[in-house]
């Protein structure tokens, strides 16, 4: 046989197995030297490597760059097949079908595959090789199929013991013990102190009544960084406000759908206790749970007393606006602005602004075929709102008897006691009967409401209504009001346009005061 020049080729598929506290590819590359050098006619003809980089890609640099050395090597070799390709078969065929077009053969040191003479090999005229390496391909495909379900079953045991299986959140590190023999042991997750007295404010202060965006100004004018970014943001401060882990429990509240990770719905969640400390109490979690969920109960324009707080939108970023400043009655600016410096000011004077709206919406009511819309928008929204929550506790009762079954073998296999069995059995029926009740509420709505319509001459005496005490109302009510009329309204360059909630989009932009009552603010 002719000299056989053989190329290494080594990869892993995330980065920290590619680090330098990781031995994957030195063991690959080396295990694959020794191998050549133990094969008569052979010699190293370089190494390709991509570290970090999953197999089910080709858009991989060291692969790309082997398949473009393709003259410089005459058989390709690896630690095992599923470090060329693993389950996707195009890209399986993607590489095969380029090393046969070029007469390249391909083998692994785990499952080697006979290598003929490079000057007189045609993958053609041999099928040996073909359906050797299929061979080797499915088994590593079968291998790492079973690896996988191996580590889910693993992860899922871990979790239903108590133990944290994701990277610590924040507030928390990772722990583990060196034994004599050296052996390394995962401890339950450990409180880093500076980071949980950020924790333990955020709740303080949101039981004092502050909202997500009020807490996240704060820290950021502190200059307190959070864990990714060095500013807060309101989801993240939410996130930590409504996560169980901080009381020392565990929870399971997503799904992967399509490769991306999808949140449950709060009934859909499955809550284990924790071998970690809490940083906060059961109660203080508990009580921010209460308050979050009431919050949650009426729409955001409600809960402040500013007239069009959460209604309105920067016309630049989407963020929501803010008020800005008290000095002739403040500014409405962007919230993203505010918050990160990310976006424009954007700013709007309120007063303007409030007198503004009112005066285009009380207008826009009075026009002849307003009537039918809105009556036909309230229907139809308030049906699909009932219909869409009639469907949700639907499906909580229904799972209710599979998290039964779940919880019982649980305790069958000895990863719960038999006193947590009874508690948290007696929890499931609490919370099924309550989503029953409900359930039975809102069918019975939801058929009155199919029979009830508003008049027309009922809403003639509400616009009259609305009109004469607008400026006696409380702030809240005036709210409510324009609420039911009004999805958003967007600011830009001094303008407003306003969305209704009902038939097509209504609102336009306002450029011309005889048109309706003007856009334009203030300069500031």
């Amino acid at each position: 046989m002719h000299t056989v020049r053989a190329a290494i080729y080594a990869r892993v598929s995330t980065k920290p197995q590619a680090g330098e506290d990781k031995v994957s590819i030195p063991d690959q590359l080396r295990e694959c030297r020794k191998f050549i050098e133990q094969q008569e006619d052979w010699h190293y003809a370089g190494e390709f490597v991509d570290p970090g980089i999953s197999a089910n890609t080709i858009e991989r640099p060291g692969l790309k760059k082997l398949l473009s050395s393709l003259g410089q090597f005459d058989v390709v070799l690896a630690w095992d097949f599923d470090r060329f390709y693993r389950e996707r078969r195009s890209v399986a065929g993607f590489i095969l079908d380029t090393l046969d077009e070029h007469k390249k053969q391909i083998t692994s040191v785990k499952q080697p595959i006979p290598i003929y003479d490079p000057l007189h090999y045609d993958p053609r005229e041999n099928d040996t090789p073909y359906m050797l390496r299929e061979m080797a391909g499915f088994t590593s495909g079968i291998d790492n199929r079973r690896r996988f379900r191996t580590l889910q079953k693993g992860l899922k045991d871990r979790f239903n013991q108590g133990y944290m299986t994701n990277p610590p959140g924040y507030g928390y590190k990772l722990a583990v013990k060196v034994e004599e023999s050296g052996k390394i042991i995962k401890l339950p997750r450990q409180i880093i102190p500076e980071e949980a007295r950020v924790v333990r404010r955020m709740y303080r202060e949101y039981l004092e009544g502050k909202s997500y965006h009020a807490i996240a100004r704060g820290l950021n004018a502190e200059g307190i960084p959070s864990r990714k970014k060095p500013y807060w943001s309101d989801n993240v401060v939410r996130s930590i406000l409504r996560n169980p882990r901080y009381c020392g429990k565990l929870c399971h509240s997503c799904k992967t759908v399509k490769g991306r990770s999808k949140l449950l719905p709060e009934e859909q969640w499955v809550t284990v206790p924790g071998k970690h400390e809490g940083i906060i109490s059961d109660q203080v979690w508990q009580q921010a749970q209460v308050i979050r969920k009431r919050k949650q109960k009426k729409p955001r324009a409600l809960g402040s007393k500013l007239l069009l707080s959460g209604l309105l939108r920067c016309g630049y970023c989407g963020y929501g606006m803010c008020k800005d400043g008290s000095w002739g009655g403040g500014y409405y600016i962007c919230g993203k602005y505010k918050q990160t410096g990310g976006c424009q000011r954007n700013g709007y004077r309120r007063i303007h602004l409030e007198q503004e709206v009112k005066t285009y919406v009380l207008n826009l009511l009075r026009t002849e075929d307003i009537f039918d819309k809105v009556a036909t928008h309230q229907q139809a929204e308030y049906t699909t709102e009932l219909q869409g929550e009639i469907e949700r506790l639907r499906k909580a009762v229904d799972a209710h008897p599979e998290r039964k079954r779940k919880l019982f073998d649980l305790y069958e296999k000895g990863d719960i006691t038999r006193l947590e069995f009874l508690e948290r059995n007696e929890e499931h029926n609490q919370a099924e009967t309550q989503y029953r009740e409900l359930l039975t509420q809102k069918e019975a709505t939801l058929s009155q409401a199919t029979s009830q319509k508003i008049g027309r001459e009922l809403f003639q005496k509400t616009l009259a209504s609305l009109e004469k005490n607008w400026d006696r109302c409380e702030p809240v009510q005036r709210k409510q009001k324009l609420v039911a009329l009004i999805q958003k309204i967007n600011i830009q360059d001094r303008m407003f346009r306003i969305y209704l909630r009902f038939g097509e989009p209504t609102g336009v932009s306002v450029k011309d005061r005889a048109d309706v009552a003007s856009g334009v603010a203030a300069q500031q």
